[in-house]
C-alpha cells in the first residue's frame, strides 16, 4: 500500500477527488493551477466544506491555502503535476490517488454529488471563462455580505478588476447566465 505522509485532511480528499472526476470526464480542456482554483472555489460556494480561504486575484477568486494542498498531493504520488509547456501545468491523478480517495471514503461520499455537479456543470469551459464567472460571483457574493448588489455595480467592479480582458457586453451576458442559471445563489460561507 502506499504510504501517505501529508495528505491527511478532507481538503487533500476532496482536491484529489476533483483531480480524479475531472480527468475521467474525457475530452475536457486541461485541468491546471487556474482551472483548479476555479473548481474548488465553485465547489465552495456550492457547499462543500472546504477549508480554503479565497481572494480576489487578477485571475479570479484565489486561494494560497491551495499550493500547499496540492504540494502535498504531488509529495504523496496522489497527484501528477506536469508541465505541457512554459507556462501551462496539467494536474492529473497519480499512483497513490485511489489509496487516500479510499482512505477518506467516508468523508468523500458525502460531498460526491456535489463535487460530480461542478465538474458535469463547467465541463468544457476554457480557463477564461472560468475565470470570468467565477469572478463575477465573487463580486457579487462580496456585495451581498454589504448591501444587496446591484447588477450594474458588479458588472463595472469586474471590469475595473479585469482591466479591459472582458467587454462590460460580455460581462453582463455571463452575470445573466448566472443569475438565470441559479448560480448566484450559491455563496461560499465566507469569500475572505
Amino acid at each position: 500500500m502506499e504510504k501517505i505522509s501529508f495528505s491527511n485532511t478532507p481538503d487533500h480528499g476532496m482536491v484529489a477527488s476533483l483531480i480524479e472526476k475531472y480527468s475521467g470526464m474525457g475530452d475536457m480542456p486541461r485541468l491546471g493551477r487556474t482551472t483548479l482554483q476555479k473548481l474548488c472555489y465553485l465547489a465552495k460556494a456550492r457547499g462543500v466544506p472546504f477549508s480554503l480561504s479565497f481572494d480576489i486575484h487578477h485571475y479570479g477568486p484565489f486561494s494560497v491555502q491551495l499550493f500547499s494542498i496540492t504540494d502535498d498531493l504531488i509529495a504523496d504520488g496522489v497527484i501528477s503535476d506536469r508541465q505541457v509547456d512554459a507556462a501551462e501545468f496539467q494536474y492529473s491523478p497519480g499512483p497513490s490517488c485511489g489509496a487516500l480517495l479510499k482512505k477518506q471514503k467516508s468523508i468523500l461520499s458525502k460531498q460526491e454529488p456535489r463535487l460530480n455537479e461542478i465538474v458535469r456543470f463547467f465541463q468544457g469551459l476554457h480557463h477564461q471563462e472560468l475565470e470570468l464567472v467565477t469572478s463575477i460571483h465573487y463580486i457579487y457574493c462580496s456585495q451581498k455580505l454589504f448591501r444587496s448588489p446591484k447588477e450594474k455595480t458588479v458588472i463595472n467592479m469586474v471590469f475595473e478588476i479585469k482591466k479591459g480582458k472582458f467587454t462590460r457586453n460580455v460581462i453582463k451576458s455571463r452575470f445573466l447566465a448566472l443569475n438565470k442559471a441559479g448560480l448566484l445563489r450559491w455563496s461560499p460561507k465566507a469569500t475572505q
